[in-house]
């Protein structure tokens, strides 16, 4: 276990990279003279370089062992964080956002596969759920904790803050972990391979456009909340988002296994999902505690449709699970990218922030008609 520990301590150095960013807009700004569209790029090119580096240096990183290759990673992701934090120009901030993308891209499914390798039969499950308990810790409690503190001392801190802990799990890799080999993860062409077929083509397709919908508008919370709210609290509604995304990791394979009907439970998350985007400007106008909800609703749909979507890849590639489930994080990723870019052309254009989540109720519902057309279609 004390192996895993490092690796769940990177877990959470990533989860509080990947969402922290979005808190630190408006400080960002301040500091550049810029605005939340161009600071929002971070996020961008942070997601893109996610969703890439991978399959991208999979061939590359073949003959490396998986010890080798979590050092590399988190050497990467560490010092991209150091320039991060000496960042003097949204420039240079853009660049090791992209590099800390690419060592984050590279860890992270190392990480589980790595996990898996060092657990017994019996007990692979609760290790990833160990690893991933990092991540979603990342972001529970990670992010409002950064953000306080970037409150009194400043944004750049929140990377120092990473770097430090990027550190602290990569001391525990250079000096308490074992060589191990195991398949690198499937490449770009093999991932792509895949959308020859109709029904895992559509299934990674909706990934994509959920991603882009869900965690293209989260970047843009700050700004809705400026619209919306008096004196907004966005480290809170950040963490009521993650308390929901951490009740859904810990309750959706549950309910998965107990249905048995991962599609019918997407058409359930993607009807909630449209009627909380729809919602949300009017929630907002609610009293505490009752304007955090639909943040909540949307954290836990916004969390739970990445398994269900891996379970139906499973089902419908039988020999070839891996390989659909590695393309569909690598979209869910790329989404994110779309989406924050997207996001950025529309605001850019005087597109008004309190439509953002009725553009995204739009797109939603239309990704519910996908998605009830494929299931009635397969069965």
């Amino acid at each position: 276990m004390n192996k895993l520990l490092f690796l769940s301590i990177g877990m959470f150095s990533l989860g509080l990279d990947a969402y922290i960013t979005t808190g630190l807009l408006p400080d960002i700004g301040q500091s550049f003279g810029t605005n939340t569209v161009q600071n929002a790029q971070t996020i961008t090119v942070f997601t893109l370089c996610y969703a890439l580096s991978a399959p991208f240096f999979s061939t590359i990183l073949a003959k490396w062992s998986i010890r080798k290759v979590l050092i590399l990673a988190l050497f990467i992701f560490t010092l991209a964080n150091i320039l991060s934090a000496l960042s003097i120009s949204l420039e240079m901030l853009l660049f090791s956002r992209a590099i800390a993308g690419i060592g984050a891209g590279l860890f992270s499914p190392m990480a589980s596969s790595a996990a898996v390798a060092l657990s017994k039969e019996n007990n692979k499950g609760k290790a990833l759920g160990f690893i991933f308990a990092g991540m979603s810790s990342g972001v529970v409690i990670g992010v409002p904790v950064g953000l306080n503190i970037a409150t009194y001392l400043g944004w750049q801190n929140c990377f120092w803050i990473i770097t430090f802990i990027g550190i602290l799990s990569l001391c525990g890799l250079l000096f308490n972990f074992p060589n191990l080999f195991i398949p690198p993860p499937p490449s770009l062409k093999k991932r792509l391979s895949l959308l020859t077929q109709a029904y895992t083509a559509t299934t990674v397709y909706i990934t994509f456009l959920i991603a882009m919908i869900s965690l293209g508008l989260y970047s843009y919370i700050p700004t809705l909340l400026q619209q919306t709210v008096e004196a907004p609290h966005t480290i809170l509604y950040l963490w009521s988002w993650g308390v929901g995304g951490v009740i859904a990791s810990f309750t959706i394979g549950i309910v998965i296994d107990k249905t048995g009907k991962p599609e019918l439970l997407m058409i359930g998350i993607l009807i909630i999902l449209t009627l909380t985007f729809f919602l949300l400007p009017t929630g907002l106008s609610f009293n505490e505690p009752w304007t955090f909800l639909p943040f909540i609703i949307w954290g836990a749909m916004g969390w739970s449709y990445l398994p269900s979507q891996q379970h139906i890849l499973f089902s419908i590639n039988s020999s070839n699970g891996a390989v659909a489930v590695a393309l569909n994080s690598s979209f869910n990723y790329l989404g994110s990218s779309v989406g924050t870019f997207l996001g950025g052309l529309l605001l850019v254009s005087d597109f008004n922030p309190l439509q953002l989540p009725y553009f995204s109720a739009g797109i939603c519902f239309i990704i519910l008609l996908i998605q009830i057309f494929i299931t009635f279609k397969q069965n």
